[in-house]
């Protein structure tokens, strides 16, 4: 049966799913009979038939520590006599003895056999990324999908739509490649931008998000949705339906004619008609401001101004009937042009009647909707043409594709045939976080939980709708509210009542303001909903019981009185009276309380409004006087590693080597030489970066008198001998980056050898491709900060979910919510008006009010809804991070709006009166008690309990630590946030298997570091063949594995072609061919672990699809071919080998690979 369990903040998901995980492995339900322990036998088959689905790669380690964590922690029952103590010790324990009634003892020895399985076995214990699964899948699927067995995965969305966007670009601009259709699209959307008075020359690629190239970039996004990807096979049909002309070109052309020239003739009818009728009245010496009817003096001014197809604002003025327009003269004003003052004035009138006509009929409305977005349709499939042609040419797939590749593999009763492909059938399926799941990823999983459940086979869904935040990835959370309990109608529900739903996180007032706020809240906001969500229904399980009964916690609104933007939290340039200037005073009252940095968090809604935050704790660090302690602040996504200054001298020299190939000097026209200035300023800044010890002025006097950059290149490009570009930035390091740097910031040099060799195995490996990929994306990249830094956590509400801290702190709580300016794409079929318009059968259009008067009202009622959800949710991820203390800072409130401000000063500061509409028992328990809120005496202050008291610490600040390294947050300097990284020489790193062992390591006949690549020494060679060995799992790898390798710099290009035809005829080797067929599991450099036991690991082991065989291989490239040391070693691992896994029938071979020798031991 599924169980289906709705867990609010705080409830403990992760305890939930690491117990059902342990449930499933130690224990078994047979047909007609009671669920039993499992046997030894039984818990080894039954580990590789759970999945556990996480979504992220955090999520997914902290879930497979959790589960050995309680394993070993239940395994303590074994030996333990079962006492109070020991059952309130040990979680699960209890429940687990109770349930399947059997001794805490035999619940522990199962447990501490699982743990040996698990930790043997760790292949098999599946917990997975989502994405990870279904790749899983897709891969088994490969040849029905038509893709290469070795396809990469894609996951860098951003630069693939800056790389469609520019190749399309280029298509543009190449007279050789000339497309007519794209060109007008283009050359549409330029005029239009330059008549707007933006920017409008696409090809200078601008940045700011108006741009049209922005703009471009963002349009290739909308193909990540799913809506999209519901609808592109039709799109495709319809432009490949004419092989010589854009269809959708067509299409607009005659529609801008058919809807725009009766509107173009009508204003230009009406404007001229107003120019006539002004130099009549001039030529009268008439004044219309005097001697006209007093409106009209306003209607001339206002109708040269008017746009033909200005559909964004109200009308200047209502149309007049043509009566009322005679006598357009005043008593008592004549004029011997009357008459035809008055004939033009009535053919204003009437034309100007016709254009408001024609504005608001029922074919405009839809035409305004949709021709702002029909020249990027047009252009999208250009890009996408561009986008899929460098996928296919780098052998890739986006990593969005998986889920609806799949779907088209994946039917109804496919689960059999899938269960045959991945080799196991999955009985057991624990689903975290499903509120962010995709409706297409549930299509897929849909047949498999299905599946499980006509078995009887019992599992786990797990998620929070009002935790959703994620829809802009897809996230649907209407699957956890309708569609779960509708395709599984005898589910098991768990986690809507209060008695279900312990809040296990926060003190006791902060998950009773919770309760109370978030009722309230939305009650009120159904008022405002258009009706397709059911707002009571998704928070109906919003009330929680604490599980601190102590009357103990604190939340404060402070309300400032400033004008702060509701959408995006500026604030007038006086700092004085802003939410910023509160923060830092805030913070350190805190740390005189007792509280440490790392207990505080800031959150906020965007990375913009984070690099604010920072500013102003900067600002206010730096009013600190001596003795004062500075607060350090950090964040878990923004240590940019080009914050470092020795990423950036690296960065600087490739930039040097690129513009080292131009000339130094141009001459003019006069023969004088003109310097180029760009090279200069990256020399300088070169030389400022190597010396940043040196003021301005000596910066500039040593610049002058050092050698030319481009000698020092030189001579480092002369000694090496291979300019691959991981290689090159090891050597630019060494020789320009300084010791001091290449010390204190080893982690962020660390960080872009690892970046270089990753965009190397996935790119154009040539220095200008890379520079033109950092300067698009890599710059933006950031390491994580280490667990327990003593740093103010700084982060957006999204990286926060999942997270609880002390103390928290949302300086901006000013959103609308109701979206005032923002906007989604949404595809529609055109309107019944323009059925034979040839448009195609869907279009893109914007969901803004200009939708309610359409065919597609509903599409923005919906995404009305959709967005007070989000803004709903975000407020309520924010709030319960909160354990002890909540601190938030918002606007007084004006005037009654949809502003979150505006509900916190009238739900909050009116607690008692709205406390009074909660008359029942069950209405009342754990919301607030009646007068526990009060205001300060100033009136901008409102709290709810009393501040907890807090045992103080002390600090000990280091003088010295406080100038080793400053980290950039959010791209803003002057962080003082400290981190202790252990100090490395910048080497060549050795290659780390999946253990974090270096390749190698326990082979007496290799090194255990990973030698230069250009040492000679065979023992070294012999290592690297190692390593290259490790990369090959069946035969076809072994090109791949040569490439990384030579690419990465490991070895050199004479290396690369010596031993790849010499390992591709070694693996063609009768006797070995089998063994890299793909027939067998493959575990290169595994460990093998035994209790009290040597680490043993052999380089390769190869297990039967039975599991009843195995092969021990283990390779040598030296030139010795007999050795009882060697013999003695592979015995050591088969005996290992039999001793963890069980598999009797195992056999050890030693390959002597140059000596073209397989020897059984």
């Amino acid at each position: 049966m599924l169980q289906l369990q709705r867990a609010s903040a705080g409830s403990g998901k992760t305890f939930t799913l690491a117990k059902k995980f342990i449930w499933f492995l130690i224990s078994i339900k047979e047909d007609g009979k009671p669920r039993r322990l499992r046997t030894s036998r039984e818990i080894a088959d039954g580990l590789g038939r759970i999945l556990a689905i996480t979504f992220t790669n955090k999520a997914t380690n902290e879930m497979k520590q959790r589960i050995v964590a309680k394993l070993a922690d239940l395994s303590r029952a074994a030996e333990e006599e079962a006492t109070d103590k020991l059952y309130d010790s040990v979680a699960y324990l209890k429940d687990f003895s109770n349930d399947l009634n059997v001794s805490p003892k035999a619940i522990g020895v199962a447990c501490r056999e699982a743990l040996t399985v698990l930790l043997n076995d760790y292949s098999d214990f599946r917990v997975s990324t989502i994405d990870s699964f279904f790749q899983s899948i897709l891969r088994t699927f490969a040849y029905e999908s038509n893709l290469n067995d070795s396809y990469q995965v894609e996951i860098d969305t951003d630069y693939l739509a800056t790389a469609a966007v520019d190749a399309t670009l280029d298509t543009i601009d190449n007279p050789h490649a000339y497309d007519s259709s794209a060109s007008m699209w283009l050359k549409l959307l330029m005029n239009e931008a330059a008549t707007a008075g933006s920017q409008w020359n696409v090809f200078q690629k601008s940045d700011t998000p108006q741009s049209i190239y922005s703009r471009l970039r963002r349009s290739i996004h909308r193909l990540e949705s799913e809506e999209f990807k519901g609808v592109r096979k039709e799109l495709d049909s319809y432009f490949e339906s004419s092989e010589h002309e854009d269809p959708l070109a067509k299409a607009y052309v005659s529609l801008k004619k058919r809807m725009e020239s009766p509107l173009r003739d009508a204003l230009k009818e009406t404007q001229d008609c107003c120019v006539r009728l002004v130099a009549l009245l001039r030529a009268d010496g008439i004044d219309p401001k005097d001697g006209c009817q007093r409106w009209f003096d306003t209607h001339i001014r206002k109708l040269p101004l008017l746009n033909f197809n200005d559909t964004s604002s109200k009308p200047p003025f209502k149309p007049l009937v043509i009566s009322d327009t005679k006598p357009l003269l005043k008593k008592g004003v004549s004029s011997p042009h009357s008459e035809e003052i008055n004939r033009n004035a009535a053919i204003m009138y009437e034309a100007y009647s016709l254009w408001l006509q024609l504005r608001e009929s029922i074919e405009w409305r839809h035409w305004s909707v949709y021709s702002p977005l029909l020249p990027y349709l047009g252009l999208l499939g250009e890009a996408r043409k561009r986008m899929l042609d460098y996928l296919e040419s780098n052998n890739m797939i986006q990593l969005g594709e998986t889920n609806s590749m799949l779907k088209r593999i994946i039917g109804e009763d496919d689960a059999p045939f899938i269960y045959e492909r991945l080799g196991t059938a999955i009985n057991h399926y624990l689903i975290d976080e499903f509120q962010d799941t995709s409706r297409m990823q549930w299509d897929n999983l849909r047949p498999l939980l299905l599946e499980n459940d006509s078995r009887g086979q019992d599992n786990l869904i797990i998620g929070d709708a009002k935790q959703s935040i994620y829809r802009f990835r897809n996230a649907d959370p209407s699957l956890i509210t309708t569609s779960v309990p509708d395709t599984f109608p005898r589910h098991h529900a768990a986690g809507m009542s209060k008695a279900d739903n312990t809040n296990w996180r926060s003190d006791r007032r902060i998950v009773e303001f919770n309760n109370f706020f978030f009722k309230s809240l939305v009650n009120e906001i159904e008022s405002l909903s258009k009706g397709t969500l059911d707002f009571s229904n998704l928070y109906s399980n919003v009330a929680q019981f604490p599980s601190h009964r102590e009357e103990k916690g604190y939340v404060e609104i402070r309300f400032v009185n400033q004008d702060i933007s509701a959408e995006t939290g500026d604030d007038d340039p006086d700092e004085s009276t802003s939410p910023l200037s509160l923060v830092g005073p805030l913070i350190s009252s805190l740390l005189e309380r007792g509280y440490e940095c790392r207990d505080i968090a800031l959150l906020v809604d965007t990375n913009q409004l984070g690099k604010d935050v920072i500013a102003a704790i900067v600002d206010y660090n730096s009013g600190l006087s001596d003795g004062n302690k500075k607060i350090d602040f950090i964040s878990e996504e923004s240590l940019l590693i080009s914050s470092a200054e020795a990423v950036g001298i690296i960065i600087n020299v490739l930039r040097k080597m690129i513009s080292g190939s131009l000339p130094k000097d141009n001459d003019d026209k006069d023969g004088n030489a003109r310097h180029d200035w760009s090279e200069i300023r990256t020399n300088f800044s070169f030389y400022s970066l190597r010396h940043p010890e040196l003021s301005v002025a000596e910066q500039i006097a040593g610049f002058l008198q050092e050698d030319s950059p481009e000698e020092s290149i030189n001579r480092m490009l002369s000694s090496m001998q291979t300019v691959a570009l991981p290689a090159l930035i090891e050597a630019i390091t060494e020789n320009f980056v300084p010791e001091n740097l290449r010390r204190s910031q080893a982690v962020f040099i660390a960080a872009l050898q690892d970046m270089v060799l990753e965009y190397c195995e996935r790119y154009a490996a040539d220095v200008a491709s890379f520079l033109n990929w950092w300067d698009t994306k890599g710059k933006e990249r950031s390491i994580s900060s280490p667990e327990g830094t003593n740093a103010v956590q700084i982060m957006t509400v999204h990286k926060a979910k999942g997270l609880e801290f002390k103390c928290v702190i949302m300086p901006f709580a000013t959103a609308s919510m109701t979206p005032l300016r923002k906007s989604e794409w949404r595809w529609v079929r055109p309107a019944s008006c323009f059925a034979d318009a040839g448009l195609p059968p869907f279009v893109p259009v914007e969901t803004t009010s200009a939708l309610e008067n359409t065919e597609h009202a509903e599409i923005y009622h919906k995404y009305f809804d959709l967005y007070m959800m989000d803004r709903l949710n975000s407020t309520y991820v924010a709030f319960t991070r909160a354990v002890s203390e909540l601190y938030i800072i918002t606007k007084m409130p004006k005037r009654a709006d949809s502003s979150i401000c505006y509900y916190l000063k009238e739900i909050c500061g009116n607690a008692d009166n709205y406390l009074a509409q909660y008359n029942t028992p069950e209405d009342k328990d754990f919301i607030l008690p009646e007068g526990i809120s009060h205001w300060n005496d100033a009136g901008d202050i409102l709290m709810f309990g009393e501040k907890p008291a807090v045992i103080p610490h002390s600090y000990e600040v280091d003088k010295a630590d406080e100038t080793e390294l400053i980290i950039e947050e959010y791209g803003v300097d002057s962080s003082p946030a400290i981190l202790q990284y252990v100090e490395s020489d910048m080497k060549i790193s050795p290659t780390l298997n999946q253990d974090n062992t270096t390749e190698g390591e326990n082979d007496p006949d290799t090194s255990t570091i990973m030698p230069e690549a250009a040492d000679t020494d065979p023992r070294s060679e012999g290592n690297l063949l190692h390593t290259v060995m490790g990369m090959i799992k069946t035969t076809e790898d072994l090109h791949r594995a040569i490439l990384t390798m030579k690419t990465r710099g490991l070895i050199t290009h004479r290396q690369a072609e010596e031993w790849e035809p010499m390992l591709s005829e070694a693996l063609n080797r009768a006797e070995i061919r089998d063994w890299f067929s793909g027939n067998w599991k493959v575990l290169n450099e595994r460990s093998i672990l035994i209790p009290k036991s040597a680490d043993r690991r052999p380089d390769r082991i190869m297990i039967s699809p039975d599991k009843r065989n195995a092969i021990i291989l283990d390779y040598k490239f030296g030139g010795e071919t007999h050795s009882n040391a060697y013999v003695k070693q592979v015995r050591n691992y088969i005996s290992s080998f039999k001793e963890a896994t069980g598999i009797r029938n195992v056999k050890g071979y030693l390959w002597y690979v140059r000596a073209d020798l397989l020897t059984e031991v």
